[in-house]
């Protein structure tokens, strides 16, 4: 793509994040595994998803590690509802390179990391 696009995309995101960080609603927190807020719900799910052998327990306590990594560095972020969802499958480019997100339904309340 050109640089424009990645402008523009740029841009958009950024807006629909201003945007989205004005919304007070708590309709939209609600357990995601992807979610970074949700972390410690994460930790429990994997921890009953690698109970096995050394293999599966070296692993679980990669993903554990991880997660309590994220969790411990999320805290100075601001919270807001964000899209959670943005990728190639929800833009949607016009002729002129005008750039559109589509696809809300995973919005969730969450840290905001840019």
């Amino acid at each position: 793509k050109e640089p424009s696009f990645w402008r523009n995309l740029g841009k958009l995101v950024a807006e629909i994040s201003e945007t989205m960080s004005e919304v007070k609603c708590d309709d939209f927190v609600r357990h995601h595994s992807w979610d970074p807020f949700q972390a410690h719900k994460t930790l429990e799910d994997v921890k009953k998803h690698f109970p096995g052998d050394k293999n599966t327990k070296c692993k679980r306590r990669s993903i554990i590690v991880s997660l309590k990594t994220i969790e411990n560095n999320l805290k100075g972020f601001t919270k807001q509802l964000v899209h959670s969802d943005i990728n190639e499958y929800n833009i949607i480019v016009g002729e002129d390179e005008e750039v559109a997100i589509i696809d809300f339904n995973d919005t969730i309340r969450s840290y905001r990391v840019f």
